[in-house]
């Protein structure tokens, strides 16, 4: 990603708004970039990239429809000899779509509605980390994919995110750390160990943050069992990977006993109506039948009004 710290490098401005344009060129240029344009379709964009120009894309909006950011990354893939870095300006509304465009190329991300402030933030931001992560353009994306993960609790994609990442780089320690927090998340206790034994072996100097990362585990454990006496659980979720994760850090690492799993909300409630009462109840939002929201109302208004709910 040398081209970027090249302040020289052509920079295309895209939105639909000829005012928001002209605020985000003039935003870019005070970063202390040369070579500004900006236009208001698409199909300017792949013509100017077609002609060798830009080196950075930012676009704002454009996630649906035929003329969309995803034509910019499809072009920019047909490319040859030359990176064309995009970055997207979306709606939060589209973060799910997110992740596929990654895979086509996608660098970064940042939420709209526009505001030149936030913009420049934004962007400072993105050329601080690629700085700091040695120009690496799969680790700059990278940091991006996983704030979606997060955003979006799936913990599934950052494991798979984080093992590419590991074959990518397997010299980096923190590629291996962060392998080590998405197995743990999952409960795959034999990926997490040989993880931070990897992290070790490729950076000893890492030991304090593999100490810090058990450390939190440890304290996770206390406070868990100084703050709830639980014997007994019940899990409703439709995805039996994720169930089985959530059961063996229950059963071991919180020391639950007696753990039940149950794919829909209707099974689930038939369970407590025949007048059982686990210690904890943990579920999903989205559940097949009888939706979370509902399963959640039913138990308020007709269950066990102070069965703990996660």
């Amino acid at each position: 990603m040398e081209s970027l710290h090249d302040r020289s490098a052509p920079v295309v401005v895209l939105h639909g708004s000829q005012g928001v344009r002209f605020e985000m060129r003039s935003a870019v240029a005070k970063l202390g970039f040369s070579q500004v344009d900006s236009v208001g379709s698409v199909s300017e964009v792949t013509k100017m990239m077609a002609d060798g120009r830009p080196r950075w894309v930012i676009a704002a909006g454009f996630m649906e429809g035929d003329e969309s950011i995803e034509t910019i990354l499809d072009r920019a893939c047909e490319a040859e000899g030359k990176e064309v870095y995009v970055t997207a300006f979306v709606e939060e509304r589209h973060i799910a779509i997110l992740p596929p465009l990654f895979a086509k190329g996608l660098m970064s991300y940042a939420f709209l509605p526009f505001n030149k402030e936030n913009f420049t933030r934004d962007l400072e931001a993105f050329l601080g980390l690629s700085r700091k992560l040695g120009n690496e353009a799969p680790l700059v994306a990278s940091h991006y994919l996983r704030t979606i993960f997060e955003k979006t609790g799936d913990k599934k994609g950052c494991l798979r995110l984080e093992e590419a990442l590991a074959s990518l780089y397997p010299d980096d320690a923190p590629c291996f750390l962060n392998l080590a927090k998405a197995a743990f998340s999952l409960g795959k206790v034999a990926l997490t160990k040989q993880a931070l034994r990897q992290a070790l072996a490729c950076d000893p100097e890492e030991s304090s943050h593999v100490g810090e990362f058990l450390a939190g585990i440890r304290e996770d454990k206390k406070e868990w069992s100084q703050s709830l006496t639980v014997d007994s659980c019940v899990i409703v979720d439709p995805d039996p990977d994720v169930a089985r994760a959530m059961k063996e850090i229950l059963q071991d690492i919180y020391r639950v006993n007696d753990v039940t799993h149950f794919v829909n909300g209707e099974e689930a409630w038939n369970f407590l109506d025949d007048g059982w009462q686990p210690d904890l109840w943990v579920q999903e939002w989205r559940l097949p039948g009888l939706s979370g929201s509902e399963l959640i109302q039913r138990i308020r208004n007709q269950g066990p009004a102070q069965l703990p709910i996660l």
